[in-house]
Order: C-alpha cells, then sequence, then structure tokens
C-alpha cells in the first residue's frame, strides 16, 4: 500500500479507536487489540520503508497515529516517544499534542500531561476560523479528566469542572462532554463540599440525562452508571435502580453496576420484609389513634443538652394496613440510611415521595412518641448506623444487626 493511502486508511481507523466503546455492538477486548495490533505493524511497515523519503508532515501525522494506536494498547513508553518525534516534526499538531499529553497521564506523569494537553488546547484555539471544534472539546474533556484524577494532593474539580463546562460549550452535541460534565459536577459535590456548588447535583443530573439522551442507538455503560450512582445519592432509589440495571445490560462486564442493582435490590426486599413483619406485629394490638397534623411526629424526650433536631424521612414505600392497624413505610434519612417508620395514624398524603418532618436530639437517636403509645422509631438501617429501636407498649423491640445493618430476624420482643 502506498504511503499516502495507508496514511488515508490510518486516520480513518484512529477515528474508530475514539468511538469503539460508542459502538451498538462494541467489538471485544481481543478483537479491539488484534485490530490495534495489525495497524502498528502496518504503520511501522510504512515508516522503515518509506519513512526517509516521506515529507515531514507526513512522517509527523504517521508518528501521531502509531502513537495513539500504541496507547491504546498501553504500550506506554513506546507511544510517548513516538509522539515525542511527531510533535517536534509537528509542533502544531493538535492530535499529536493530545495524545501525547493522555500516554503521559497513562504513565503518571500529570505535570508532563499538563503541559501537552496545554499545548494541545492552544493549538487547537489559533486555529481560528479553521478551528476543529471536535478537537478542541476533546481536549478540554481531557484536560478535566486530569484534573479530577490526578493525585489527591494535586486534584483540582473547581478546574474540572470549568474545562467540562468549556467542553459542552464547544461542541453542545457531544455526549461525551455531557457526561465528562456530569461526573465533575458529582465529584465536585462528593468530594469537595468546601468549594462545591449549591446546584452541582442537580446539575449532574441533568448533564448526564443529557449524555443519555445524545447516544441514540449507541450504548453508553458509564454513563447509565454514573447516573445510578447519582439517583441512589438523591435517594431516588426506583430511578438508581433501573439506571444501574441499564448499565449492566449494555455492558456486563460493568461490576459496579451489576454491585449497585443488587445492593438496592437486596435493600428494598429486605427493607419491605422487616416493614411486613413489623405490620403483623402490630396487627393484633389495639391502639387508639394519637392526634398526628400534616405528618408531624412529635418528639417528647429530649436528649442530654435538651435540644431537638428536625429530619426529614422520606417515604420510599408505604406498607399500609386497615385504618384501625399502624402504618409501617419504608423511609429514608438525610444520612441515606433505610429504615421502617410506624406511625400511629397516618397523614392523608402518605404515598411514595412524601416528606415526613420529626424531630429528635440527635439522627442517630430518635425516639418519638410518648407513654404506651411509643411505636415511631426507625428499627432497620442500610448504609450508616441503625438508628434506635422501636418501642411498642413500653417494651423495646429490637433487631440483631449483621454487617452495615442487615437484619438478621425481623422483630425480637
Amino acid at each position: 500500500m502506498a504511503p499516502k493511502d495507508m496514511l488515508a486508511r490510518a486516520q480513518g481507523l484512529m477515528d474508530d479507536l475514539e468511538n469503539y466503546d460508542r459502538y451498538s455492538f462494541p467489538p471485544t477486548a481481543a478483537q479491539k487489540k488484534r485490530h490495534i495490533e495489525s495497524l502498528v505493524q502496518g504503520i511501522q511497515a510504512t515508516l522503515d520503508k518509506a519513512g526517509a523519503d516521506m515529507e515531514p508532515e507526513n512522517k509527523g501525522w504517521y508518528y501521531t497515529l502509531l502513537g495513539s494506536c500504541l496507547y491504546h494498547v498501553e504500550r506506554v513508553e513506546l507511544a510517548v516517544a513516538c509522539l515525542l518525534k511527531a510533535v517536534k516534526l509537528l509542533p502544531s499538531s493538535v492530535p499529536a499534542w493530545h495524545w501525547l499529553g493522555k500516554s503521559y497521564m497513562m504513565s503518571g506523569q500529570w505535570t508532563s500531561a499538563e503541559v501537552a494537553l496545554s499545548r494541545a488546547k492552544q493549538a487547537a484555539l489559533s486555529g481560528n476560523r479553521s478551528m476543529n471544534p471536535t478537537l478542541l472539546r476533546q481536549c478540554l474533556c481531557t484536560l478535566s479528566y486530569l484534573f479530577r484524577t490526578r493525585p489527591s494532593s494535586t486534584v483540582n474539580l473547581t478546574r474540572a469542572v470549568g474545562y467540562a463546562r468549556s467542553a459542552v460549550e464547544c461542541e453542545m452535541d457531544s455526549p461525551e462532554a455531557w457526561e465528562n460534565l456530569g461526573v465533575s459536577l458529582l465529584k465536585r459535590a462528593l468530594l469537595h463540599p468546601s468549594s462545591a456548588m449549591p446546584g452541582d447535583i442537580i446539575g449532574a443530573r441533568v448533564a448526564l440525562r443529557n449524555a443519555i439522551e445524545r447516544t441514540g442507538e449507541r450504548n453508553c455503560p458509564d454513563a447509565w452508571c454514573n447516573l445510578g450512582a447519582l439517583e441512589e445519592l438523591l435517594l431516588e432509589f426506583q430511578s438508581a435502580y433501573d439506571a444501574y440495571k441499564t448499565a449492566f445490560e449494555q455492558d456486563p462486564t460493568l461490576e459496579r453496576a451489576r454491585v449497585g442493582a443488587r445492593s438496592i435490590r437486596d435493600t428494598l426486599f429486605e427493607a419491605n420484609r422487616i416493614a411486613q413483619r413489623a405490620y403483623e406485629h402490630l396487627q393484633g394490638r389495639r391502639r387508639s389513634a394519637m392526634p398526628h397534623p400534616s405528618g408531624l411526629i412529635e418528639q417528647y424526650t429530649s436528649g442530654p443538652s435538651g435540644e431537638e433536631k428536625t429530619v426529614t424521612l422520606r417515604v420510599v414505600q408505604v406498607v399500609a394496613g386497615p385504618p384501625t392497624v399502624p402504618t409501617v413505610c419504608v423511609v429514608s434519612t438525610p444520612q441515606r440510611s433505610v429504615g421502617i417508620l410506624c406511625l400511629v395514624q397516618s397523614p392523608p398524603t402518605l404515598a411514595s415521595g412524601v416528606q415526613i418532618k420529626v424531630r429528635g436530639p440527635t439522627v442517630s437517636t430518635l425516639s418519638f412518641g410518648a407513654g404506651a403509645e411509643s411505636i415511631h422509631l426507625l428499627v432497620f438501617g442500610v448504609k450508616e448506623s441503625p438508628l434506635s429501636c422501636m418501642t411498642v407498649s413500653g417494651r423495646r423491640i429490637t433487631g440483631e444487626l449483621l454487617g452495615p445493618g442487615i437484619m438478621k430476624d425481623s422483630l425480637k420482643v
């Protein structure tokens, strides 16, 4: 194959490398590796045969292509060597600097990576009217990734979010740009709350949904998985489960999607089982109605210092019985615990998604009601320490807890 034809073919295949994981039916890892290895052999053979007679520009492109292929098969040292030759021959080449930056990142040379990626961005911006927005977007996304994944002492999530926003502005229809923005906002909200903005969580949700919408028929398991983690953070358990499940269906090798879906499924199943047992336990007991205005449960026993704290519980699921029997509902707390709450008299609006405000000294020692009718406690905790136990007619009901808060047996008097 003539050098010019080989260059055209390799440039087309280089674009494929960026989009491998976005195919509706992506190749296996082994197929991808064989494909890239064949490219490496072809490009290297062309350079060996005709490299001395090549124009510097063509030779620079060949080294860029060879370096990008070596990067994809994780032969990082060779990739860096080829790409250094490429940027020497093509000092204003955006792809050459970009791939060099990515190769430095893979080898853990973060400072060199930042320098190379900054040169790539500068080269992309210097194109003026001929600027390629896709190349600029790729550089900005990689810079964002760099600042959110480098060693913790040098992580800068504010800069990561800034580059991610610029990438979205550069190419609004890019699912990669939106997904990058969503992940950056989510990480800033979770890992650096001191620098987080109030709208980061909701902004991350919007960005990830935009990424999924813009993928069309292509798979995007990582975006679905990140959306699942975010929905779980927002206590939208059904939406989180659906997102994790979709991610796992698109990529059965994605372990965190499988674990996330199973965790939510097991949590809600166990919580519902305990709620049902609590409901059955209370069925035979006579209860007089206790005032319950607007869903507010009064706290009659304050903490040692007399302080009270208002806590909002979000109803996840309701297990309702006859009007004379206390309602049992599955709720979630601000600490992302899942618990069981028994109400002597339920508010008319009690349903999934409704928020109930309760007052207590601390989240971990809630104790509602007074006297013999005190039966208002969470008895099940999943992701945080379990909350205090329920009291029925003055008798304390406890559950034996295993691991992070999974009940071994439902209720023991």
